[in-house]
C-alpha cells in the first residue's frame, strides 16, 4: 500500500469517526488517471461526470465519485 492510499484511508477514518461524517465525495479530471486510480482503490464510486476545466492546458472533462463511510 502507498503513501497516498495511507493517507486516504486516515482521512475517511478521521471525517468518520471525529466529524461524525456517514458519505464522502471527491472530483477529479477524466485524464487523472492516478488519481482515478487512487478513488478506486479507496472504494468510491463514479457518481457522474458534470462540467470540464483546464487540467495541463486542455479543458477536460469532470468525473465526480462518491462513497459511503
Amino acid at each position: 500500500m502507498g503513501k497516498g492510499q495511507i493517507a486516504s484511508r486516515q482521512m475517511m477514518k478521521y471525517a468518520a469517526t471525529r466529524l461524525g461524517l456517514a458519505y464522502l465525495t471527491a472530483e477529479t479530471h477524466e485524464t487523472n488517471y492516478r488519481s482515478r486510480k487512487m478513488l478506486s482503490s479507496a472504494g468510491f464510486q463514479e457518481s457522474g461526470r458534470a462540467g470540464s476545466e483546464l487540467y495541463e492546458g486542455v479543458q477536460t472533462a469532470l468525473i465526480q465519485y462518491s462513497k459511503t463511510i
